[in-house]
């Protein structure tokens, strides 16, 4: 067990290693300096401006928080790799593992999150486009994917969006991780570095039912954390390609309304 001494030791050495990792981590940082251009300001362009004024700086937040916890994650994962047996074990679940269940999870939490905030402001925007545009968009909680497909068509900027938006939580980065933000919400949850995950599968057959027992080997954090940080930096082109959306919006409003 590790006493208060030891622990005091522990975070100092969590604390060493962050911050001797940090510097080659802040060209990754996004810094808030995305504001719309002053010029959109007329009445009618009401909700699209305090959507999208509220809603980047959260995408742009979660994007950095995505990159904090992996850096942490990664930081205590070194430090209880200076440990052996129940001490690791300890110091990964108590310290590392809450970073690493968040940051696996988030390429798919900040997809969804680009999809409900671009299907809005695009929306939005159809009305200078779309002869009888008319306010019919889905509940929120209905939003998804293939609404974003269709309600970007026409936009110069917006194939550039999909095609970056695309490569977050792709099918490789799933079946890397076990699926592991599916499984850990709707089945079971599995483990990071050690310890097994013991499963009964059942399974529907020609004769009946049949069922499986057997294990699921826990994730590799050294493989994972370099695949979290392409996730990251994949995020980060998600957002770039979302800003360059945002300022072709801007110009079309700019384009109809800017002298009303």
């Amino acid at each position: 067990m590790i006493d208060d001494q030891q622990m005091v030791k522990l975070f100092a050495r969590f604390q060493s290693i962050r911050r001797q990792t940090a510097p080659g981590l802040n060209s990754r940082v996004l810094r808030p300096n995305y504001e719309l251009p002053s010029r959109v300001r007329a009445f009618r362009t009401m909700e699209f401006i305090e959507m999208a004024t509220n809603y980047t700086p959260q995408l742009l937040e979660a994007t950095n928080r995505f990159l904090i916890d992996v850096h942490h994650a990664e930081s205590w994962f070194k430090v209880a790799q200076e440990l052996d047996g129940d001490d690791r074990v300890s110091l990964v679940w108590e310290f590392a593992e809450p970073h690493l269940e968040l940051a696996v999870g988030r390429p798919y939490s900040l997809k969804n999150f680009f999809v409900f905030v671009t299907v809005h402001l695009l929306h939005q925007s159809n009305v200078l486009k779309t002869p009888n545009w008319k306010d019919d968009l889905p509940r929120d909680e209905d939003i998804n994917y293939k609404l974003l497909e269709k309600r970007g068509v026409g936009w110069h900027t917006f194939s550039d969006f999909m095609e970056k938006i695309k490569q977050l939580n792709d099918e490789d980065f799933k079946k890397t991780t076990g699926n592991f933000r599916h499984s850990s919400q709707h089945r079971y949850k599995l483990q990071f570095d050690r310890g097994l995950t013991p499963i009964v599968e059942r399974k529907p057959t020609e004769k009946g039912i049949s069922y499986g027992f057997g294990y699921i080997l826990p994730l590799d954090v050294e493989k994972l954390v370099p695949q979290l940080y392409a996730q990251h930096q994949r995020a980060v082109d998600v957002f770039m390609a979302y800003w360059q959306l945002v300022n072709e919006l801007c110009a079309a409003w700019d384009s109809k309304y800017a002298e009303s």
